[in-house]
């Protein structure tokens, strides 16, 4: 509460937007001050206040506020437990990631049920670069996404990899020139705790 009008003040020049992510970590009162108070505020999103399972909850807090409520995406993964959650209308935009979805072709069901439903699909994008490069691949392929998650500091999410995606000068993210990541298989396998060659299983 102390926080959002700090931030919103300090940049209110430059025309930048934000969001709050708050963890699953509030209760349902505490939600609706909060997000009540964010839609004064350049803020597209209050994401994740309630704990993912609660759907009636958030449904509620969807309606008793004035900004977009989003869920953290990663507990309610399963197609037929989006629909539902959706049709009782508890997400203004669908939240989730390929990676823990199912793969692309399952997420892409994903956004073709948020769509249908007049919803836009936030993508995680959060994490290493393969992960990074699934989201942005999608992102790329399919309408419906306006923000690819970028982790910061770059430092500690690049690893193995030689051609991590960038956040550009213009705040956004492009697909590579080349043919994809240039991943370092000799440091993975350096890494590796385990290594299991697929050529030897029956």
């Amino acid at each position: 509460m102390e926080m959002t009008p700090a931030v919103s003040a300090a940049f209110a020049s430059t025309g930048l937007r934000f969001m709050v992510d708050l963890k699953q970590l509030y209760d349902f009162e505490s939600a609706v001050k909060l997000g009540s108070t964010l839609a004064n505020m350049p803020c597209d999103w209050l994401e994740a206040p309630l704990d993912d399972t609660e759907i009636d909850p958030y449904a509620e807090l969807r309606r008793a506020v004035g900004v977009d409520i989003i869920s953290a995406g990663n507990t309610v993964v399963e197609l037929p437990d989006m629909a539902d959650a959706i049709a009782r209308g508890a997400w203004s935009r669908l939240r989730c990631d390929p990676c823990n979805v199912g793969g692309i072709s399952a997420a892409m069901k994903a956004m073709a049920l948020a769509s249908a439903n007049g919803l836009k699909t936030k993508l995680q994008s959060y994490g290493y670069p393969l992960s990074q490069a699934a989201n942005l691949h999608l992102m790329l392929g399919v309408s419906g996404c306006s923000y690819f998650e970028h982790p910061v500091p770059v430092e500690h999410y690049k690893y193995a990899c030689a051609n991590p995606i960038r956040i550009e000068a213009d705040g956004c993210v492009s697909a590579p020139d080349g043919p994809g990541l240039a991943l370092d298989w000799k440091q993975i396998e350096r890494d590796a705790s385990l290594v299991i060659d697929t050529d030897t299983m029956s």
